[in-house]
């Protein structure tokens, strides 16, 4: 094992997706080792081995986890950088409830039960490009446009001008119209590259923790751009 990953199996290979899918990361980090940032790696190799083996055991709530604490220190961030004399906690909970309830468990729920569903070579292993190329493309041409952008929307105006639904739905579409186009378009140049390297190479367990680890900027766009109260 690397950083708790198998790296060889008793099942056949072809049956095997751990295997198959960490491969390319386990060569990655092998080469880091013996490189000379090696020995520096070794302080750390031990915890996130413990971690990437307790994410494996327990993937919906490693997701969920990941997801609320991201957002938490995302906005935590942006609002230390901003003009403020303390930090919103409401704004800190819409993120965090954001961060936990859809970007780590709707979006584990998705890309790790109803893409490998559609798909199942996703569940398979054999990671064809074809099912890469189709994974990626509902991603960032439905899922994130036309569910997680409304989600985002909404939870933003329950958590700063709650009221009665209708009013609070009008004015979560009204957003989610104006920040569209702008949205949409830095998604799709954000996770365009890396939801097609993480279909292709991340093991299940770890798709939602290093899809929210690369959406580290995203998070940081969202909340400067979204943030601020009306």
């Amino acid at each position: 094992r690397i950083l708790g990953i198998p790296t060889t199996c008793a099942k056949p290979r072809a049956r095997c997706p751990d295997v198959r899918r960490s491969r390319s990361l386990c060569g990655v980090w092998r080469g880091v080792r013996k490189s000379a940032w090696g020995r520096h790696f070794g302080v750390v190799e031990m915890p996130l081995s413990h971690l990437n083996a307790w994410a494996s055991r327990r993937p919906a709530l490693a997701a969920v986890a990941a997801g609320g604490a991201k957002y938490i220190v995302c906005d935590v961030a942006v609002q230390l950088t901003e003009d403020t004399k303390s930090l919103d906690l409401q704004r800190v909970g819409a993120f965090a409830t954001f961060g936990s309830a859809y970007a780590g468990g709707a979006q584990y729920f998705i890309l790790n039960r109803f893409l490998p569903w559609c798909l199942p070579l996703l569940s398979r292993g054999r990671h064809s490009p074809q099912a890469v190329l189709l994974a990626t493309s509902f991603d960032v041409f439905l899922h994130m446009p036309l569910l997680y952008l409304p989600v985002f929307y909404s939870v933003r105006e329950i958590a700063y001008r709650p009221g009665p639904p209708g009013t609070v739905m009008t004015n979560a579409v009204q957003e989610y119209k104006k920040g569209f186009w702008s949205d949409a378009s830095t998604s799709l140049t954000i996770f365009g590259p890396v939801q097609l390297l993480n279909f292709g190479l991340s093991p299940a367990h770890l798709r939602v923790p290093v899809l929210l680890t690369a959406g580290l900027l995203w998070t940081a766009i969202l909340s400067a751009r979204h943030g601020q109260r009306s």
